[in-house]
């Protein structure tokens, strides 16, 4: 397995980490039509070394509607 990798989570920009445990940017909903909410997963590494092999994650999130 890869190590000194991870999976960070990002805004739509594909430039801002949401670090984890931390709340994304506000959106906006519409009561009228429907809303899509959009973030990009992309590899980060951990450590100043990386070495190659599978690197599979899984995530969860929650969504908080006010």
């Amino acid at each position: 397995n890869a190590t000194g990798v991870a999976v960070g989570i990002y805004e739509s920009d594909a430039a801002t980490l949401i670090p984890i445990a931390t709340k994304s940017k506000e959106y906006t909903l519409s009561s009228t039509a429907n809303n899509q909410l959009d973030f990009i997963a992309k590899y980060v590494s951990t450590a100043a070394a990386v070495t190659q092999g599978p690197a599979n994650a899984a995530t969860n999130f929650t969504i908080d509607y006010q």
